[in-house]
């Protein structure tokens, strides 16, 4: 991972969560969101849902000043009767 990538994101984690970490920590942390993301994006998608959940929450986000942001979780049920992780 890019050097000024891995310091944003130890900035980031800094901002929002009062964090200081290490830029081998922010290296692999990016690392792992990367291989995450990049699973997501190959997964195979089903073309058909018949059930889809759609929930969120506010969770306090420390930007600045505190705000509340929704986080949303999105779960379909495949035809064979699978839960499935959507986004």
């Amino acid at each position: 991972m890019g050097v000024v990538l891995c310091l944003k994101i130890g900035k980031v984690l800094e901002v929002l969560y009062g964090m200081n970490i290490s830029h081998a920590m922010a290296s692999r942390l990016t690392e792992i969101a990367a291989e995450e993301i990049q699973k997501w994006k190959e997964r195979r998608s089903e073309n058909r849902y018949p059930v889809i959940f759609v929930d969120g929450t506010y969770f306090p986000m420390k930007r600045g000043t505190v705000s509340k942001e929704a986080i949303y979780v999105i779960l379909g049920i495949r035809e064979s009767v699978r839960l499935y992780k959507i986004a």
